[in-house]
C-alpha cells in the first residue's frame, strides 16, 4: 500500500466528524461523537504526517516521485485535506488561529492540485493508469475547501472554491469515465511492492491490460 494512500483514514474520520456535526446542529445530537471522531482523526493524521516526514527526509525527493506516481500521485492531496477539515473544526474553539490555519492548507493543497494538474496535462501518466482517484485533488478537494472557506465566513471564496470543483468535476470526471468505459479493468499495484518506480509499473500494467484484451 502506498504510504500516502493511509492518510484516507483519516480523512474518512474527519469526514464522519463533519457529518455527526451537521447533524448536530440539525438535529440537536450529542456533541462527543464529534469530538472522538475528530480527535482520533488528528491524532492519526499527525503520526502518519511524522511517520511520512521523517521517512521522506531519508530519500531526496522523496514527495516530488510520490506525486508523480501515476496510481497514488492523487492521494497526496489527502494531506491538505484532512487539514482543511480538522482546522474548521478548530476554528469554532480558536476563531483567529482556526482561519488562518484552515486558510493555510486550503492553500497547500491548491498547490498540490496544481502541481497534478500540470504533471497530467503534460503527458505524465497514462491513459490505463487514471482511475477514480484523480478527481481527489481537483474536484473534491475544491469541494472541501468550499467547506472550510464557509466555516471561516469568506463565502464568495467558498462560491468560487465550489465553481471551480464543479468545472473540474465535468472536466475530469469525462476523462474518468471515458477510461473506466473503454480502458479496461483498472490497474493494480505489484504484491509485495509497495511503491514501485514508474517505468515497471507501467509496463506491467500496461501488459496486464493487453492480456486482458
Amino acid at each position: 500500500m502506498p504510504a500516502l494512500s493511509r492518510f484516507g483514514i483519516p480523512l474518512a474520520l474527519a469526514g464522519l466528524g463533519g457529518g455527526w456535526s451537521a447533524a448536530r446542529s440539525s438535529l440537536g445530537s450529542p456533541v462527543w461523537p464529534e469530538e472522538i471522531l475528530y480527535g482520533a482523526a488528528s491524532s492519526l493524521w499527525l503520526v502518519l504526517t511524522a511517520v511520512y516526514v521523517f521517512r521522506g527526509l531519508r530519500r531526496r525527493g522523496a514527495f516530488r516521485a510520490d506525486l508523480r506516481h501515476q496510481l497514488a500521485g492523487p492521494f497526496a492531496s489527502f494531506i491538505p485535506l484532512v487539514g482543511i477539515l480538522l482546522s474548521s473544526h478548530c476554528s469554532q474553539y480558536l476563531p483567529p488561529w482556526g482561519a488562518w490555519l484552515c486558510t493555510a492548507f486550503i492553500a497547500a493543497l491548491a498547490i498540490v492540485a496544481a502541481q497534478l494538474l500540470a504533471h497530467w496535462i503534460t503527458g505524465g501518466v497514462s491513459m490505463q493508469s487514471i482511475h477514480p482517484g484523480y478527481l481527489l485533488p481537483v474536484v473534491r478537494g475544491f469541494f472541501v475547501a468550499s467547506i472550510g472557506f464557509s466555516t471561516v465566513h469568506a463565502h464568495s471564496a467558498a462560491m468560487a472554491a465550489f465553481g471551480i470543483g464543479a468545472s473540474f468535476w465535468l472536466v475530469i470526471g469525462t476523462v474518468v469515465t471515458v477510461r473506466l468505459m473503454t480502458g479496461g479493468e483498472l490497474c493494480q499495484l505489484p504484491v509485495g511492492h509497495e511503491e514501485p518506480t514508474t517505468i515497471s509499473r507501467t509496463l506491467s500494467c500496461r501488459e496486464d491490460f493487453g492480456q486482458r484484451n
